[in-house]
C-alpha cells in the first residue's frame, strides 16, 4: 500500500510539474478548493453543535451523493488514464488479496481524499453535537463504511471496465466514444442550466428521496448516525448489513477481475502461427505485404472506399488518403468525440436562446463557434495520425494530395452533420426559412475557412495531441500549452480574416430582399469552394517542404514514439 501510494503521488506530481503553468494553476485551484472545503467543514460542525434540525436530513443526502459520485466520476474519467493499471504491476507483484486491498485503499489517496476527510471531520463533530458520544462513534462508523463502499466499487468497476476495454481495441475505442459523448452532452448544457436549477431548487423533492436512499447500497452507511441517535437499533443493524453485503460483493468483483486484468487476453494460436513457431520464423506469413496498421479484415473495406473515390475522378493518392481518413473517423474515438463535442455547442446555442433573451446574439455565436471548431478538427488530422504519418512521407504522397484527401474524407461526414445541426437550431428557435438558409451557408463558410486556416498553419506548425489508443478525454501526450494557445489564436484570427468579406455580405443581406440574400449566399458558397482550393494548393506546398520536420516533432511527443 505504501509503495502504490508513493507511485500514485509521484505520478500526480510529475504530471503537475511537467509544465510550470499547470503546477501554478493547480496549486491555486487546490488552495481555493481547500478554503471552501474548510468553510463547509466548519459550517457542518457549527450547525451540529448548535443543534440545527436540518443536519439529520441533509448529511445523509450529501453522503449518498458523495458515494455515488466517487464511483461514477472516477470510472468515467480517471480510469481512462489507466492510473495504477493492474497489468502494469504484473512484472513486480502477483495477484493477491493484499494487492487488491492496496489498490482499493490507494484509490482514496489524493486531493479528493483530503477534501473528503476534512468534510467528514466537520460532519462527525456535527453528529457529536447532536447525539453526543453515540452520534460521534456512529458517524465515524458510517464514514468508514461509506468510504469503503465508494472505493471498493470504484476500483472494482474500473478494473472490470479496463479488462473489457483491453480485450479488443475496437471495444476500447467504442467505450471512449460513448463515454466522451455522454459526458459532453450532459456536462456542457448543465453549466448553463445550473443557475436556473439552483434558482428553482425544490428542497422538498430532494428530502422526499431520503426514505428511499436509506435502503440503497450507496446511501445506507450515511443513515447510521441518524438511526443511532434515534435509538432505532433494528434499523441500525439492517443498514450495517446492507453496507457489509455491498462491500462484500464489490470485493468479490474486484478479486474476480484483478487476475484477468493483470494477464491481459491472449490471442488464439492458429495453425499458421504454430507452423511459424516450429519453423523459427518471426512472421506468420513472410509473403504478406500489408502493414501492421491495416488489418486483413479492413482491406476489402479500405479498397472499396478507394475505388469509390476514384470512380468520382479523384487521383489514386488522394483517393487513398480520403479512404484512410474515412476509416479513421469511424474507428478513432479521439476524432469522433472531438467532432461530436463541437456539435454539442448547438445544444448550448438553443439553451442560450431560451434562457438569455436579453442577449440574443450569443446563441448565434455558439452556432458559428461550432462550425469553426469542426473545421479546426479537420485541419489538425495530420497530428492525430501520429507517427503513422510516415506512411505519407515514405510513399511520396504530395502535400496537395494529402490536404485534399483529408478534406474529402472528413467533409463527407462533417458537412451534412453541420448543416443538419444548424437547420435544427433554426427550427427550434423559430427562425424564418430564409434566415435558416443564410445561417446554414454562414456555418458552411466558417467551417471551410476554419479548415483552410488550420490546414495551412498545420502544414508548418503542429502541437501535441493524444496518441492513438488514448481516451478522447485524456490529457496524455498533450502539453506545450503556450505553443498550443498561440497556434489556436492564430488559427482563429486567420479564419476571421478569410471569412470577413463574405460574412459581412451575408449580414448586410439580412436588411435586403430575397434577391440580395440569394446573391450573398451564392457568393459565400463560391468563396468557400475557393478557400478550400487555397488550402489544398498553399497548404500542400508548405507540407511538401516541412513534412519530414513535422514527423520528427511528432516522434518526440509523449506516447507517440512507438505508434508506428
Amino acid at each position: 500500500m505504501r509503495q502504490l501510494s508513493g507511485i500514485k503521488l509521484r505520478s500526480m506530481w510529475e504530471a503537475l510539474r511537467a509544465q510550470t503553468y499547470v503546477l501554478v494553476l493547480s496549486i491555486i485551484a487546490y488552495i481555493y478548493g481547500l478554503i471552501w472545503i474548510g468553510v463547509i467543514a466548519i459550517g457542518l460542525a457549527t450547525a451540529g453543535l448548535a443543534g440545527a434540525q436540518a443536519m439529520p436530513l441533509l448529511l445523509p443526502l450529501a453522503g449518498s451523493l458523495y458515494t455515488l459520485g466517487w464511483i461514477v466520476v472516477p470510472v468515467v474519467l480517471a480510469s481512462q488514464e489507466g492510473t495504477l493499471d493492474p497489468i502494469k504491476l504484473t512484472p513486480y507483484v502477483s495477484n493477491s488479496s493484499r494487492l487488491a486491498l492496496a489498490l482499493i485503499i490507494v484509490g482514496g489517496v489524493g486531493v479528493g481524499g483530503v477534501y473528503f476527510l476534512l468534510v467528514q471531520i466537520g460532519a462527525i463533530v456535527g453528529w457529536a453535537g447532536i447525539g453526543g458520544g453515540l452520534g460521534l462513534w456512529s458517524a465515524i462508523l458510517g464514514a468508514v463504511l461509506g468510504s469503503l463502499v465508494a472505493l471498493v466499487w470504484f476500483k472494482a468497476l474500473g478494473t472490470w471496465l479496463g479488462r473489457r476495454k483491453a480485450t479488443k481495441t475496437s471495444a476500447k475505442d467504442r467505450a471512449g466514444l460513448i463515454i466522451g459523448v455522454l459526458f459532453l452532452v450532459v456536462f456542457i448544457p448543465s453549466i448553463y442550466l445550473l443557475p436556473d436549477l439552483l434558482e428553482n431548487l425544490d428542497l422538498s423533492f430532494w428530502l422526499s428521496l431520503l426514505p428511499y436512499l436509506k435502503w440503497t447500497p450507496f446511501g445506507a452507511p450515511w443513515f447510521l448516525p441518524a438511526a443511532a441517535v434515534e435509538n432505532d437499533w433494528t434499523q441500525f443493524a439492517v443498514l450495517i448489513l446492507i453496507s457489509a453485503v455491498t462491500i462484500a460483493l464489490g470485493w468479490w468483483l474486484m478479486r474476480a477481475m484483478l487476475g484477468p486484468a493483470m494477464v491481459g487476453k491472449a490471442a488464439k494460436i492458429t495453425p499458421a502461427i504454430e507452423d511459424a513457431l516450429r519453423a523459427g520464423r518471426t512472421q506468420v506469413d513472410p509473403t504478406a505485404t500489408q502493414t501492421e496498421h491495416v488489418r486483413a479484415g479492413e482491406v476489402p473495406q479500405y479498397l472499396s472506399l478507394v475505388d469509390m473515390w476514384q470512380r468520382l475522378g479523384i487521383s489514386g493518392p488522394t483517393a487513398a488518403v480520403a479512404a484512410r481518413t474515412q476509416i479513421y473517423w469511424l474507428k478513432d474515438s479521439r476524432l469522433s468525440v472531438q467532432s461530436l463535442s463541437s456539435l454539442t455547442l448547438i445544444i448550448v446555442a438553443v439553451i442560450m436562446d431560451k434562457s438569455m433573451a436579453y442577449f440574443p446574439g450569443m446563441s448565434f455565436f455558439f452556432v458559428i463557434l461550432a462550425a469553426f471548431v469542426l473545421g479546426r478538427v479537420l485541419g489538425t488530422l495530420l497530428q492525430y495520425d501520429s507517427t503513422a504519418f510516415w506512411l505519407h512521407v515514405s510513399t511520396g504522397i504530395r502535400g496537395a494530395h494529402d490536404r485534399l484527401g483529408r478534406f474529402l474524407g472528413s467533409a463527407i461526414f462533417m458537412v451534412p452533420a453541420l448543416l443538419v445541426a444548424t437547420v435544427v437550431f433554426g427550427i427550434l428557435v423559430g427562425m424564418a426559412p430564409g434566415n435558416i438558409a443564410l445561417l446554414a451557408v454562414a456555418s458552411l463558410l466558417v467551417f471551410s475557412c476554419g479548415a483552410t486556416a488550420t490546414s495551412i498553419i498545420g502544414s508548418q506548425w503542429v502541437y501535441p495531441v493524444q496518441p492513438p489508443g488514448t481516451s478522447a478525454m485524456s490529457t496524455k501526450g498533450t502539453g506545450q500549452f503556450g505553443i498550443t494557445l498561440l497556434i489556436g489564436l492564430l488559427q482563429f484570427a486567420v479564419t476571421a480574416l478569410f471569412a470577413a468579406l463574405p460574412a459581412g455580405l451575408l449580414v448586410w443581406s439580412l436588411s435586403g430582399g430575397t434577391a440580395l440574400k440569394l446573391i450573398a449566399a451564392l457568393v459565400a458558397i463560391a468563396w468557400s469552394c475557393a478557400i478550400i482550393w487555397l488550402s489544398v494548393w498553399w497548404g500542400g506546398k508548405i507540407l511538401d517542404r516541412s513534412e519530414v520536420e513535422i514527423l520528427t516533432k511528432i516522434r518526440n511527443w509523449p506516447g507517440h514514439g512507438v505508434t508506428a
